[in-house]
């Protein structure tokens, strides 16, 4: 699997904007490439947001960096203040919450 970290600074108080941008317009191109596997977008202050977007090969990644570059200069411009930093990598460890199952024993 490979994951795509993006890092965009925005205007004071456009982080919301730009989150509902990528949410209506962004995530339904994306999720569209084959090998896609999850999408989130994180606002990590009032002028910082992030995506990090995970497919299951360098191929998809790659396909889904170029989309979203296009996208962010095409949409995003009167949101951002710079351009975005964007890094692609081979995911090595990945660990997910398991669920748990009842026991027989709860059941009865």
């Amino acid at each position: 699997m490979f994951t795509m970290i993006g890092r965009y600074r925005v205007k004071l108080g456009q982080a919301d904007q730009a989150i509902r941008l990528a949410e209506v317009e962004l995530v339904p191109v994306v999720s569209a490439i084959p090998g896609f596997v999850s999408y989130q977008a994180l606002v990590i202050g009032p002028q910082s947001i992030a995506s990090v977007s995970t497919y299951r090969d360098r191929g998809a990644a790659d396909a889904a960096s170029r989309v979203a570059t296009d996208w962010v200069e095409r949409r995003l411009t009167s949101v951002t203040d710079s351009p975005a930093e964007v890094t692609v990598g081979e995911v090595r460890i990945s660990a997910n919450a398991a669920r748990e199952k009842p026991s027989e024993t709860a059941a009865a």
